[in-house]
This record gives C-alpha cells, sequence and structure tokens, in this order.
C-alpha cells in the first residue's frame, strides 16, 4: 500500500503490486480502464473509464472525478448506467487544449492521476473505488504536439 495525496489535502492507501497500482477494487466491482485518449477534434482529448460488476449487480449511479488536485473534477455523472455482461464503460465530454482540468499534461514531468469511482446500488449501498494511471512523458509530449505546443 501507498498513501498518497488527493484532493482536499486528505489521503487515501492505493494498493500496489509489483508492476504498479493494482485496479481499483470494491465490493465486487473492479476498475478496468481510466485513461485519455484523443477525441475526433485535433485540440481535444476525453477520458474513458470502465469497470466490471459482480454477477446481477444493479448500479444506479456511477460518478468518476479526477481527484489529484486541489479541487476534484467531476467527468462522469451517470444517473443511468448500464451493465453489458458486467461491465460498464464512460466517455467524458471532450476537454480542450487549454483547459484547466488538463494543465497537468503541459508539466514536462510524469503524471500519476488518482481517479475515483462512486458507486450507488440499486440497494443503496455504496461502493467508493480508487484508480492510480501513471502517464509517461512521452504521451504528455505526443498530446502537446498534436495541440502544436513546441516542447
Amino acid at each position: 500500500m501507498h498513501t498518497m495525496p488527493i484532493s482536499g489535502g486528505r489521503v487515501v492507501d492505493i494498493p500496489f503490486g509489483p508492476g504498479g497500482p493494482r485496479p481499483g477494487r470494491a465490493n465486487g466491482f473492479e476498475v478496468a480502464m481510466a485513461t485519455i485518449t484523443p477525441s475526433t477534434a485535433e485540440n481535444e482529448i476525453i477520458y474513458q473509464f470502465g469497470l466490471t460488476a459482480p454477477p446481477a449487480a444493479a448500479l444506479q449511479s456511477v460518478q468518476v472525478e479526477d481527484i489529484t488536485d486541489d479541487k476534484p473534477y467531476l467527468f462522469v455523472d451517470d444517473q443511468h448506467p448500464w451493465l453489458t455482461e458486467n461491465r460498464w464503460h464512460a466517455v467524458s465530454k471532450p476537454l480542450a487544449a487549454g483547459d484547466p482540468r488538463l494543465a497537468w499534461i503541459y508539466q514536462v514531468t510524469p503524471a500519476v492521476r488518482i481517479y475515483r469511482f462512486t458507486l450507488i446500488e440499486a440497494s443503496g449501498r455504496r461502493s467508493v473505488l480508487y484508480q492510480v494511471t501513471a502517464y509517461p512523458e512521452f504521451i504528455k509530449v505526443t498530446v502537446r504536439r498534436k495541440w502544436g505546443e513546441k516542447y
């Protein structure tokens, strides 16, 4: 376990294995994806999130936030989540270059982002999963170059 700082001056314990952070898990749910990908527009990206659910799970809502910085950023607020073969997937609205939520991409160092998945089941049970995603510098360089940056 590694203790990592999050929004609001709090900390969370993140399980790490030999290959780095392990997928977030709670109550039979497991994070399957938390990453950025190019959008259809040249100067935008989207966030993609996914998780697996236990058999017969009935989700009422799923929220996904980036809680790395002082202020959390809500990227997904799915009030009607749909599971297909015990899997849930969502894509954020596109974010344009220069959006304050993407300031970390302009930092010339590798980045680690912490995402919080908050799940509410039809029974009212609440599950919170934390996912750490590392972004090596070469990924950030690729995004910045696509956006016309020269560094």
